[in-house]
């Protein structure tokens, strides 16, 4: 059945269709849109991605001096009682969305679909759960469909991965794609020294034991402190388009309290978990460190979470000159705990992924960090310091002892 309307410059015409189905591990209806979009002369037309188009490519104004029409095929799983009113409504919208992704759905039973830069807006009798708009190449199973509307969220897990690499693919990510992206690393191959963008060896490190260990530094490309990390430290990074995370400002207290929402999600009735100036602690004793860094359309937000260490590794640094007001001078072992005494490690990874999935649609993702980060086209400002550098750092602080002895 077609029905078709009006407002302002393009027209929609809808066609339906729709039959039972099983494939999406539950009982559903599945609904065949075939949408047809016309534009009158000199009107703004999005550009439809085609297979061997880039679907995230912003749209590009263009005229044109006869109508246009362009037709799509959109593929959407519901709850069986589910049907169309087939009331329509449409408004240009940007080309922030994805084509092919539900951006919004209410508790009427509204949803909207976003074909091509086109907002079309399709009422359902049913209140109950909609599911998965897209091209008719996937969709979602019907027990997901309670979270149409939240933004879709790439879910990577690692374990093992050297922190270097996976820095490098963060920054990557960040710059890169246009996707939000949560990865998980459970622990790094080896100990390392990782400092913020601004952080000086000289005043950070105890650079004789640094080098006499041969521990590699890392100097990451968010801002943040020093921290040393090793097999069991769990890293946890979110990089996510700004428009994704309604409420959330670009700046990093903005970020750190919507995070702390989160993961108070993850430790619910575990230890006293709280925010901390810019810590994760239980009580007074940090556990997670934090680092931001932000774009103009997106941001990351990243998490050591101390679940073990080894007490000798705090050696390596200096009390810094910029401390917590909560620290009150205290020393490395008295300022912060091991994760593993409140929860184990799997269930932390387990509730992250389960508190992720309360904001996002998490689809979970192979990634070969390898090939990504050996992209010699991108150029990583992470780095690991020079042995030189270092040396240096304890030539100055050396130097500086001279001074303050005469």
């Amino acid at each position: 059945m077609w029905r078709s309307c009006r407002s302002g410059t393009p027209s929609l015409l809808l066609s339906s269709s729709s039959q039972s189905s099983s494939n999406y591990g539950h009982r559903a209806r599945v609904w065949t849109f075939d949408v047809a979009v016309e534009f009158n002369p000199l009107c703004f037309l999005p550009r439809f991605p085609s297979a061997s188009s880039d679907a995230t490519s912003p749209a590009t104004p263009r005229t044109s001096t006869s109508r246009c029409h362009h037709r799509r095929r959109l593929v959407l799983a519901t709850s069986p009682s589910a049907s169309p009113l087939m009331s329509i409504s449409s408004s240009p919208c940007s080309w922030a969305t994805p084509p092919w992704f539900l951006g919004a759905a209410s508790n009427e039973g509204k949803m909207i679909m976003v074909p091509g830069g086109i907002m079309v807006l399709i009422n359902f009798k049913s209140k109950g759960a909609l599911g998965f708009c897209q091209y008719s190449s996937g969709s979602m199973s019907v027990p997901q469909a309670r979270k149409v509307g939240h933004p879709l969220m790439n879910l990577v897990r690692f374990k093992g991965v050297p922190i270097l690499k996976q820095l490098h693919l963060e920054e990557q990510l960040l710059r890169t794609s246009s996707d939000n992206w949560c990865i998980i690393n459970d622990g790094t191959n080896a100990p390392n020294i990782v400092m913020g963008l601004s952080g000086k060896p000289s005043e950070l490190l105890e650079s004789k034991h640094v080098l006499r260990d041969e521990i590699p530094v890392i100097r990451r490309f968010t801002g943040g402190g020093t921290v040393v990390v090793d097999p069991g430290t769990i890293f946890v990074t979110l990089i996510c388009n700004k428009d994704d995370v309604p409420g959330v400002q670009r700046y990093p207290r903005s970020i750190m309290q919507w995070s702390n929402l989160l993961y108070n999600e993850v430790f619910q009735g575990v230890g006293d978990f709280q925010l901390r100036e810019n810590d994760y602690v239980f009580g007074n004793r940090k556990f997670g460190g934090n680092a931001q860094s932000i774009t103009r359309k997106r941001w990351i937000h990243h998490t050591s979470f101390l679940w073990d260490f080894e007490s000798r590794n705090m050696a390596y640094l200096k009390l810094p000159k910029k401390i917590p007001e909560y620290r009150l001078a205290r020393g490395h072992m008295e300022f912060i705990c091991r994760m593993k005494d409140y929860m184990t490690r799997s269930v932390f990874i387990a509730e992250t992924v389960k508190a992720v999935g309360n904001h996002f649609v998490v689809k979970p993702v192979n990634l070969d960090v390898d090939a990504i980060v050996d992209d010699a086209g991108f150029v990583h400002s992470t780095r690991l310091l020079e042995k030189q550098e270092l040396e240096e750092a304890l030539a100055f602080e050396h130097s500086r002892l001279r001074i303050l002895s005469q």
